[in-house]
């Protein structure tokens, strides 16, 4: 049998990880001026990219994600990739 979701503590447990980690993570991405390669051909000299990836990793790790791996794979003349698995 299985157990009924109780809806509003759910709801309670989203909205506080929200308010209290998600939102002010993005406050601070949208702060780092980081563009695509396309619009920044100095993308890697300018160091906006490592700055936000990073950022996003931090976090990610700061969550506990129970048995997830974390890392960031960087390929040469490509941008980096986070990957959480």
């Amino acid at each position: 049998m299985q157990k009924k979701v109780d809806t509003p503590a759910l709801r309670n447990f989203i909205e506080r990880v929200w308010n209290e980690s998600a939102l002010p993570e993005l406050v601070e991405y949208v702060r780092i001026p980081n563009k695509s390669p396309a619009f920044d051909r100095e993308w890697r000299a300018n160091g906006h990219m490592e700055r936000a990836i990073t950022l996003f990793a931090t976090w990610a790790q700061r969550q506990e994600l129970n048995r997830a791996t974390i890392e960031i794979q960087r390929i040469e003349q490509r941008t980096p990739l986070l990957l959480i698995d």
